[in-house]
């Protein structure tokens, strides 16, 4: 399926905010698949491809998305790759500066889910693909 993203790298189409995030598969270590719902009720999964670094947080019951962001090819905010890192406090400056080029050039790509209740998800990988249902 294709992806629509705004001039703030915000998926618009398919519409997820107010949906949830349902499921997050890491049993490869090179892949994640996200299993996502729109407030419509639609099954969806995001495959996030080549994974180099993902840190998921607050993974709860009922995980409603604000918004999906998904930077390739754009300066994505630090913040977002340090924290995919577990480099919060810092640490790590030349490979962060190196990761962000990376996405820059769109050799990488930064997946990021933010929460208006629950998940918090940032994930540096490859490529990012948006499949029907919950399984790809």
């Amino acid at each position: 399926m294709k992806i629509s993203l705004d001039h703030n790298c915000e998926i618009v189409e398919p519409r997820f905010h107010d949906g949830s995030v349902v499921s997050l598969d890491t049993s490869d270590d090179k892949c994640a698949i996200i299993g996502l719902q729109t407030v419509e009720g639609i099954p969806l999964s995001l495959a996030l491809s080549g994974l180099v670094g993902i840190r998921c947080t607050n993974f709860r019951a009922g995980n409603i998305i604000l918004t999906i962001q998904v930077f390739s090819g754009t300066h994505p905010p630090a913040r977002f790759v340090r924290f995919a890192f577990g480099t919060d406090e810092g640490g790590h400056d030349a490979y962060i500066r190196s990761i962000l080029e990376r996405i820059e050039q769109g050799d990488q790509t930064l997946c990021s889910i933010l929460p208006s209740y629950g998940c918090e998800l940032h994930a540096v990988c490859r490529s990012v693909a948006l499949q029907s249902g919950d399984k790809p």
